[in-house]
């Protein structure tokens, strides 16, 4: 049994202990002289480090944290005044060890078959340190009965003296599975240890200690507790490294009462009062609350821009990933037919939930258009089914489509064990991204990335009126105009900034706006005349456009749909206009081989451009910005990329 099993059975047993509850008076503490208070517990220890060694320790990487749970002991006295506040004063044995880890990779000849592999290594940092602690504390009570006794608040300092200072560094290796470490006498091991010793820690630890105590009464100011507490070290735990430990601990106790003897008192009756005569005052009525609302704009900040702007449509990720070993397709993936899609605003990663939608609408609006599905399989290794796996997979992948209103007629499929384009399976995200069905389309663009659309926006400033007065102190009010909303603090004229797209034919816009004061609501509406504003014709905007250009995982080629879309932008472009051109490259391999990559994507983009238009356009380049998150494949996909910006 663990140890957090072991502390969950103590609690379980200690609330069944506290269910025979002691009605006594609300002095918590009687006339207590002082307290003995044992307790002990389990403690979560946390490293916050930025060291690749110290004394006797090697050099194998940057550590920056570590964890591990261990457990404590102390024993306090503890004096309470007047049931306000208790100070206590104890000592304490503290474990305070935990293991720092990190892998490094790199690559490695393999003896047997002479190819280059990435090897991955784990080097772990194993360090057992213990002090004993010395603790004056403060407590104070917040509830005077929460369950069945006080709930107080505690902080405290702390000053430590290292009793064990002690570690072990080893490495093992992670992957591949057949690698092994070859060690002296040709012994051939996984794991191996690299330097043990003692670490010269500060000669003493100065800290704080915050956190809240539960008090269970289980006799006459006897109490069994619970706490919950917080310990920040103030120095390193080492005078040349940075490396800092935070501890969360779950102590019980049994705090035991040493009480005052108490005299007999014999309380004399008291003498009855004189009848007094009542005199009544009247209350003058209080003032009503009162409400008064109004919208406007501000007429000298209104302005409507309007002309043509170059757009491009969301990147489209054309592939349906599956579960290991399953041919369901995922509850992510949306087949609604009248959803409701903007293909040029929004987050790429969402988009690609919409893939079967988005695929029907092109093969719809295309009658020539036909559909390719490819089904594979991250190998026999991970999915032993095979070629009948990628078969189930094609078939609820084209069941899926033609539910959604694509005809059987359409589409056609092939089954293979892995993908045309396959990612390197030496990593998990590797072998999840090829459990997949391609989407393939004939005789119809995938995308059209580049569109030149009209526009009109407004801008400007709405104005909100609000006055309440005769409600409580410190009274808000939430205010809302259109998608805005604020809370303001007390009465005033307000300015609200805002811009929006609106239509093109459109001739008045519409502020609706709502005030609500503890309950209290008003609400008022002003309409604006557009033909009275004057109007900014902006012959092409391009502050919005932003393009994405996949590429196949690992390849740095530009595909025949990436140039079509490089050519289709650079018609439309005007002479002088300024490229950005930003190469990524998802996390899967090296840090420096993936910088390399992403140099490389941008760099062929940029040659292919200038062998278009020569100097007509100016180009700058720039990688590994503004990328997307690697933690779902559709997120990987979309990061071997490069973006395309226009200034």
């Amino acid at each position: 049994m663990n140890k957090v099993n072991s502390l969950i059975i103590i609690l379980i047993f200690s609330l069944l202990f506290s269910i025979d509850i002691y009605s006594q008076n609300s002095n918590n503490f009687g006339k207590e002289l002082f307290s003995i208070y044992p307790k002990a517990g389990l403690q979560f220890n946390y490293y916050t480090s930025n060291y690749s060694s110290f004394q006797g320790a090697v050099d194998c990487g940057i550590f920056t944290f570590g964890k591990g749970f261990a457990w404590n002991g102390a024993l306090f006295l503890e004096k309470d005044f007047n049931n306000d506040f208790q100070i206590g004063l104890g000592v304490g044995y503290f474990d305070r060890s935990a293991v720092s880890k990190l892998n490094n990779t790199f690559q490695s000849r393999d003896q047997n078959t002479g190819r280059t592999t990435f090897v991955t290594l784990e080097n772990k940092m194993d360090a057992k340190l213990s002090y004993l602690e010395f603790s004056p504390e403060f407590r104070i009570p917040l509830f005077d009965s929460f369950i069945n006794g006080p709930f107080r608040f505690m902080t405290g300092f702390r000053v430590g003296i290292p009793i064990t200072k002690e570690f072990e560094q080893s490495e093992s290796i992670v992957s591949p599975s057949n690698a092994t470490f070859v060690n002296s006498g040709g012994i051939h091991t996984t794991k191996r240890e690299i330097s043990k010793g003692t670490i010269n820690t500060a000669t003493t630890q100065f800290g704080i200690s915050t956190g809240f105590e539960n008090m269970l009464k289980i006799g006459n100011y006897n109490y069994f507790t619970q706490q919950i507490v917080f310990d920040y070290n103030f120095n390193d735990i080492v005078s040349d490294a940075n490396w800092k430990t935070y501890s969360v601990r779950l102590d019980l106790g049994l705090r035991f009462s040493i009480q005052q003897s108490e005299a007999k008192v014999i309380v004399p009756e008291p003498e009855p009062e004189p009848v007094k005569e009542t005199i009544i005052v009247e209350e003058a009525p209080k003032p009503l609350p009162m409400l008064d609302f109004s919208v406007s704009f501000d007429e000298k900040t209104l302005k409507l821009e309007t002309g043509n702007e170059i757009l491009a449509t969301l990147p489209l990720v054309n592939s349906i990933f599956f579960e290991r070993n399953s041919a369901e397709i995922p509850k992510y993936y949306s087949m609604s037919r009248n959803i409701e899609i903007d293909m040029y605003k929004g987050d790429a990663v969402e988009y690609h939930k919409y893939i079967l939608v988005v695929i029907t609408k092109i093969l719809n609006e295309n009658p020539n258009a036909k559909i390719m599905l490819e089904g594979a399989t991250s190998g026999i290794k991970n999915e032993p089914k095979g070629l009948d796996l990628a078969k189930a997979r094609v078939e609820s992948v084209k069941d899926a489509l033609v539910q959604i209103g694509i005809p059987a007629n359409k589409i056609s499929f092939r089954v293979m064990s892995a993908p045309r384009f396959p990612s390197n399976q030496q990593y998990p995200e590797g072998i999840d991204e090829n459990q997949r069905v391609d989407l393939q389309i004939i005789n119809a663009p995938l995308q059209q990335y580049v569109n030149l659309e009209r526009y009109a926006e407004l801008s400007g400033d709405y104005v909100l009126n609000i006055d309440y007065k005769n409600y409580p102190p410190d009274t808000k009010a939430m205010a809302k105009v259109n998608d805005k909303k604020q809370i303001y603090n007390q009465s005033g004229k307000y300015n609200i900034p805002f811009k929006q797209r609106i239509g093109l034919e459109d001739k008045t816009f519409s502020a609706q706006a709502m005030v609500n004061v503890t309950g209290d609501e008003l609400s008022d509406t002003k309409k604006l005349d557009l033909d009275k504003i004057s109007k900014n014709i902006v012959e092409l905007s391009l502050k919005n456009f932003e393009a994405l250009l996949r590429f196949n995982y690992n390849s740095s080629n530009l595909t025949d749909e990436n140039k079509n879309l490089l050519k289709q932008l650079l018609q439309k472009l005007p002479d002088g206009s300024t490229i950005l051109i930003i190469g990524n490259a998802d996390i899967l391999g090296t840090i420096e081989s993936n910088k390399l990559l992403a140099s490389e994507r941008a760099q062929k983009t940029e040659n292919f451009i200038k062998g278009l238009v020569g100097n007509r356009i100016n180009i700058e380049t720039t990688t590994n910005i503004d990328k997307f998150s690697d933690d779902t494949p559709q997120g990987r996909f979309l990061n071997r990329s490069i973006k395309i910006r226009v200034k």
